[in-house]
């Protein structure tokens, strides 16, 4: 962990980790499964997703399209109340070697499942102009 990212949650951290690790591992049903069964997810250009069965299928296109590693970067990170947290950062998707190719900026909302664990809710993503 940087000594930057200490002064974020710990909880929101290892969500954000083990999305990072899932993703980067080709884990489609793993970066799936870090998301609520009711989440959304929004891309620019492309369909509004509105759950977890129909977020596989833009996982496996970020995949298809050789977009193979992720890095996000919190700049805000809160626990907003029991239920409730987001975040706001930088994401970079890139290739196998590391290129980047999509920079953008993100804003993510968190809630708790029935186990009392933080999933993504909301996942809003752009291009960074």
């Amino acid at each position: 962990m940087a000594a930057a990212d200490s002064k974020f949650p710990e909880e929101l951290m290892r969500v954000r980790a083990n999305l990072i690790q899932k993703y980067c591992a080709g884990d489609v049903d793993g970066v799936c499964n870090i998301y609520a069964e009711d989440c959304t997810f929004i891309a620019p250009g492309k369909p509004v997703v509105n759950s977890r069965e129909e977020l596989k299928p833009a996982v496996e296109g970020l995949f298809a399209s050789g977009l193979t590693k992720l890095m996000v970067e919190f700049e805000e990170a809160v626990i907003t109340g029991p239920e409730w947290a987001f975040s706001r950062g930088k994401v970079t998707f890139a290739t196998e070697d590391g290129t980047p190719v999509i920079n953008g900026r993100y804003h993510v909302g968190y809630k708790r499942d029935a186990q009392g664990q933080f999933q993504i809710y909301v996942d809003v993503f752009n291009y960074q102009g």
